[in-house]
């Protein structure tokens, strides 16, 4: 039960770990998972999976709920049904290039497990678009199986290193339901959720899935492992600690080789590995000649971000004939 959890008022980074100290042990106690994040990206996908897992192995569900941004012309339009069907459809078309662009192994795991969790009829998704600005909330709301329930919010802003301590600095709130002195903070978020989830808020339009994204995650879900938290944990151990000493600024944007891409697990074909071999035994000099479509580009830049982790430091130029090339 989620008494038994012993939570905290407040979790930092700078002393807690969110994954293993709150997330999974929240989880694991509920039934119930209620989500609202931020607009849609891939750092979404992370934010709303982070250790759910672990309710997937309670057997609970999941209701979600993420922003997403009304174009211009949409605006007008927006009572009606066909321009929502519009709007929907777009909307399905970036959640699938979000899926293409994860490119890392434990928000690309965080995704598996939203969609096995999909796939199984256990969670359940809706867009909310706001006519002016956009949806960007942050909050979560558990329930267990006596109707208890905690609510957490903050941490506005997360990516894939958002779990581990020696990178993004995060924070949440914890509100629970057999504190009444918390009730006050916790009651509004909750039947906020509710409002959204039926569509009832004032000046936001919730609209169910997009269907062509749905599909995606039910042929991702179909495919994935059964959860586990243990696996998330792992992972997270596993992503690269900075090489820094502490107090330095660090650098963002730095080349490295993805572990996904394109939603698939990412390695150099045969042909590739072979043609940076021969470059390497050049000393390094050379002209890679391969067919259209044969993975130029992916050998020039896979060579590249080696050559950094070895040098670091480098100066690289792309010359190109073309603007569409660049």
């Amino acid at each position: 039960m989620l008494k038994d959890c012993k939570f905290r008022a407040v979790y930092r980074t700078e002393s807690d770990n969110l994954l293993e100290d709150f997330y999974i042990p929240a989880l694991q106690a509920s039934v119930r998972y209620d989500r609202a994040v931020g607009f849609f990206s891939s750092a979404m996908l992370s934010y709303a999976g982070q250790g759910i897992a672990a309710l997937a192995n309670a057997g609970g569900r999941m209701r979600l709920i993420f922003g997403g941004e009304l174009a211009g012309d949409e605006l007008a339009a927006i009572e009606d049904g066909y321009a929502q069907r519009r709007i929907s459809e777009r909307i399905g078309a970036e959640y699938l290039q979000s899926i293409s662009d994860v490119a890392d192994a434990l928000t690309y795991r965080r995704l598996e497990t939203l969609a096995w969790l999909v796939a199984r009829g256990l969670l359940d998704i809706r867009v909310a678009l706001k006519q002016r600005g956009m949806y960007h909330e942050k909050i979560g709301i558990l329930h267990d199986a006596v109707g208890d329930r905690i609510v957490f919010q903050g941490s506005a802003n997360e990516t894939v290193y958002a779990l581990v301590p020696d990178f993004n600095f995060e924070s949440i709130n914890v509100f629970q339901s057999w504190r009444p002195e918390h009730e006050e903070f916790a009651l509004p978020y909750v039947e906020g959720f509710e409002r959204l989830w039926n569509n009832q808020s004032p000046g936001t339009l919730v609209l169910p899935f997009p269907e062509a994204a749905a599909a995606r995650l039910l042929t991702i879900g179909e495919q994935a492992r059964p959860p586990r938290p243990e696996v998330e944990i792992e992972v997270a151990r596993r992503m690269p600690r900075p090489n820094r000493p502490l107090g330095e600024v660090s650098v963002s944007g730095l080349p490295s080789v993805p572990t996904i891409r394109n939603g698939t697990p990412f390695e150099l074909r045969p042909h590739q590995t072979g043609a940076l071999n021969a470059w390497k035994a050049r000393q390094f000099r050379g002209v890679l000649s391969m067919a259209t479509g044969a993975g130029k580009t992916v050998t020039a830049l896979y060579g590249i971000c080696r050559l950094f982790e070895a040098f670091k430091n480098m100066f690289v130029v792309i010359s190109v004939p073309y603007q569409s090339l660049a």
